[in-house]
């Protein structure tokens, strides 16, 4: 009897560890960009509250792919998403860690730094010199180049700083409010 409690009990273990992974890919995969494997908006918005909360300084370095439009016409999904795959690459490349950078929109990214408003500028230009560039993607064993234009800006928050105008330079920078 005592063994088979033993059992049931490590079943019981296993079932609720298989339990948590699972729990931790859903929550992960609910926060995560399909095309491009980074944070997507929802996790941004939450980590900008975060960091608005904390008082925190920080930069955010606003990523445009200024003729994604123009490529939908052109190409395929498949294409443009393994080009802004590459691209995102690239970023945490400069940047130096993938959990900084998220998709905020369609054509817009974003890298959030903890750098001084001056190191960000430099960044900000090193990342949209690199990455306006042409990618060189596969689509059924075919091989297409695909150009990006990229442009950059830098949104900085002070520590202590005015939520409330990080919040207007965001806004007017990308065309939308951070939640």
């Amino acid at each position: 009897m005592r063994e088979a409690n033993q059992f049931m009990i490590a079943q019981l273990r296993d079932e609720i560890q298989t339990l948590h992974r699972e729990m931790d890919t859903a929550r992960r995969t609910m926060y995560t960009d399909r095309a491009t494997g980074v944070w997507n908006r929802q996790k941004m918005e939450n980590r900008f509250q975060e960091l608005l909360e904390s008082g925190d300084g920080f930069a955010a370095i606003v990523i445009w792919v200024g003729n994604l439009k123009r490529l939908d016409a052109d190409c395929s999904r498949l294409q443009i998403n393994a080009a802004l795959k590459a691209m995102v690459q690239r970023i945490t490349s400069i940047v130096g860690s993938q959990e900084t950078v998220g998709r905020w929109t369609e054509d817009q990214f974003v890298a959030l730094l903890d750098v001084s408003p001056a190191s960000a500028v430099g960044i900000s230009s090193e990342i949209a010199q690199k990455l306006s560039t042409r990618y060189a993607v596969q689509e059924n064993g075919v091989s297409h180049t695909l150009s990006l234009h990229v442009a950059t800006a830098v949104v900085d928050h002070p520590p202590g700083g005015d939520t409330r105008k990080f919040r207007a330079k965001w806004e007017q920078m990308t065309g939308v409010m951070p939640a």
